[in-house]
Order: C-alpha cells, then sequence, then structure tokens
C-alpha cells in the first residue's frame, strides 16, 4: 500500500487526500490550523471563468466549474457549492472595455448576454435601478443552460440580509441558496440543477 502525506486541509489538501483514499493509499492529512481554516475559509469561492483571459487559463477555469457541478452529482448533497453566475454593469468610462470583454466570452463560448432592466429586475428584485442608471447589464451564467433562469420561472426572492452586506435566499426543499453582493458589480447564483 502507498504511504502518502498531505499538508493542508483546505479545499485542495482535502481533495487530494480523499482520492488517493479512494485510490487505496494510506494518507495523513497534516494540517497546521484548523480543517478549511486557511485561503479555502476566507474564499467567497465563486467558479466562473469571467475576466480570465488568456484563453488557456479561461478553459482551465471553465473545468474546474465542469469539476464542481460533477462534484456536485457525485455527492448528492453539496452545501458548501452554489453553482451560479454575475450580473455586470459599468460605469462610462469602463463600458468599452466591458463591452470588449463580454465579446471575446461570448466568441469563447461562455454563457454571457446583455439583459434587459425587466430581466435584472426578475433575477435580483432588491437591485435598485437607479443604481445601475442607463448602463447595460450583461449576465454571466456559470454553466451554459439551454434556457437562461429568467425564462425557467425558478427565481427565488432574497429572504434576509446577512453579514458583508450579503443576502441569502430563501431555503426551499430540491433548491440551492444564493447569494448577491449590491455593489457596482453584483453576483449572484440561482439553481442549475432544474
Amino acid at each position: 500500500m502507498i504511504k502518502t502525506i498531505v499538508i493542508g486541509a483546505g479545499v485542495m489538501g482535502a481533495s487530494v487526500a480523499y482520492r488517493l483514499a479512494q485510490a487505496g493509499a494510506a494518507v495523513t492529512v497534516l494540517e497546521a490550523t484548523r480543517i478549511g481554516g486557511g485561503t479555502s475559509g476566507i474564499s467567497f469561492a465563486w467558479t466562473n471563468a469571467h475576466k480570465k483571459p488568456p484563453k488557456p487559463y479561461h478553459d482551465l477555469n471553465v473545468a474546474g466549474m465542469r469539476a464542481h457541478a460533477a462534484l456536485a452529482d457525485e455527492f448528492g448533497a453539496t452545501p458548501w457549492w452554489h453553482g451560479g453566475g454575475s450580473l455586470e454593469w459599468a460605469a462610462e468610462p469602463d463600458r468599452a472595455d466591458q463591452r470588449e470583454n463580454i465579446e471575446q466570452l461570448q466568441s469563447w463560448g461562455y454563457a454571457a448576454e446583455w439583459i434587459t432592466e425587466r430581466q435584472v429586475q426578475e433575477l435580483e428584485p432588491d437591485i435598485d435601478q437607479a443604481t445601475i442608471g442607463d448602463a447595460p447589464v450583461c449576465a454571466c451564467h456559470a454553466v451554459r443552460r439551454a434556457t437562461p433562469p429568467w425564462r425557467e420561472n425558478h427565481l427565488r426572492r432574497p429572504s434576509h440580509r446577512s453579514d458583508h452586506g450579503r443576502r441569502s435566499g430563501d431555503r426551499r426543499p430540491g433548491r440551492r441558496r444564493h447569494a448577491i453582493r449590491g455593489r457596482r458589480r453584483s453576483e449572484l447564483c440561482w439553481p442549475l440543477d432544474q
């Protein structure tokens, strides 16, 4: 039997240890503080490939997104992963860069599209349209779907505000929680498994 030592019990260390043990190795994990206590414990953990050039780095991030979705399928209950995407708008001086980025994402097959004010309100009714103003809004979906979520009527209303200005969505059986940050860029998640 192969004996291995894994240093660190964050996301990467725990994943490596799990797969090694699954393959039959005897695994010892060394952790200096607590499981998930380093970078893994403070990351927003938003899986995306948005603004990740060059193309090979973008592709690596897309592969990571797919791997997270596969893990959700493998383990069933995955309270640690919330597939999602983002809404993004930019101030006038930054709009050309935003358009260029979205065009590049679309050319790479990434699910990014311009959406209407109505679609913004359907996705996130608590976003004040005055904050966005006349800025074009792009929705970047973490996993390409045949039908965008605002057309599926699977939207949830935010139910309460938690720490750091994030909101948690209401918890219904079979639904994943979502979170947003209401700043110049608003990140959100919606269920991808329905």
